[in-house]
Formats: C-alpha cells, sequence, structure tokens
C-alpha cells in the first residue's frame, strides 16, 4: 500500500470486499498491510467514482462516505485515515 493511492476505486473495492466478508461470515479477518514509499507514479488518481455515488454508494454507503470524507478539500492522502476511523 502506498499513500498516494489511498481512497481510489480500487481501495474502495478493497474495503468494501474485506467488509462484505466480515458482515457474511462468523469469521475474524486479519490483513497484514505493507506500507511502502510512495512512487511518484500519478497512479492512484482514480478518484472519480465518488462523484458518482448513484453507481457506487449502493455497495456500501457508509464506506463511500468515509471515502469521500477521507478525500475531500484536497486533504493529503493517507492510509492512516482508515487505518484510525475503525472501518
Amino acid at each position: 500500500m502506498k499513500d498516494q493511492y489511498f481512497g481510489d476505486i480500487n481501495d474502495y473495492r478493497k474495503y468494501g470486499l474485506l467488509r462484505a466478508i466480515i458482515r457474511s461470515s462468523r469469521l475474524r479477518l486479519l490483513v497484514a498491510w505493507m506500507l511502502t514509499p510512495d512512487d511518484g507514479s500519478t497512479d492512484g488518481k482514480f478518484v472519480s467514482y465518488l462523484e458518482n455515488p448513484g453507481k457506487w454508494s449502493r455497495h456500501d454507503p457508509v464506506l463511500f462516505q468515509k471515502m469521500k470524507g477521507f478525500l475531500a478539500h484536497d486533504q493529503k492522502r493517507r492510509v492512516s485515515l482508515i487505518e484510525n476511523s475503525g472501518l
């Protein structure tokens, strides 16, 4: 994981899938993330999904609103935002 990618569509899908697994099972889930330094590429710019709540919010409304808030107001993208959110 890289801070520069935080909040893009792939994060929304990844976190949504993990949340769905937790909700639909009795399993406890442990994911060991590895935070690596930003690499300066332009990847991770795929956040336009946040402008289309009709399509994306229905999958996980709570997660969608949180992700939108995390990326609001040109806030610095940091993985720690979701880590500290309780989601």
